[in-house]
């Protein structure tokens, strides 16, 4: 089940990222005109991908953080039949572990997602790029 929710999240994030990496078509051809080599553009943009996947993944880890602590807390698992399902069992039963490694795979699989567009982006002609788009 986890396999197949992380091959779900993957394919999204490709298809975004290859939309975020369309947007700016225009600048990596400018870029490019100007002598800046594909590795430079690729590392660039990869550092730029890896610190904003990492600060949406640590909000989205407080997030659900602070919603399990406030379901905890609160008494809603007692009247519904949540309760009935999972009788006695905490809400919160998430190791530290399991925080580093979300964070770890959601970095590694949106990295990954990252490398093809920006990749075929950044090959591409750059007269061809600044004409079309």
């Amino acid at each position: 089940m986890l396999g197949i929710i992380f091959i779900i999240y993957g394919i999204n994030m490709y298809f975004t990222q290859w939309a975020r990496v369309m947007a700016r078509y225009r600048e990596i051809g400018t870029m490019i005109a100007i002598g800046g080599k594909v590795k430079q553009i690729l590392s660039m943009l990869l550092i730029e991908n890896i610190i904003g996947t990492f600060f949406v993944a640590i909000s989205g880890i407080t997030l659900g953080l602070i919603t399990t602590r406030w379901i905890q807390a609160s008494e809603i698992l007692n009247h519904t039949s949540f309760s009935i399902i999972f009788i006695n069992t905490p809400v919160l039963l998430t190791p530290v572990w399991a925080i580093w490694v979300t964070l770890l795979f959601a970095v590694l699989i949106n990295t990954a997602a990252t490398i093809y567009p920006i990749f075929k982006a950044a090959t591409l002609n750059p007269i061809k790029i600044i004409r079309t788009h």
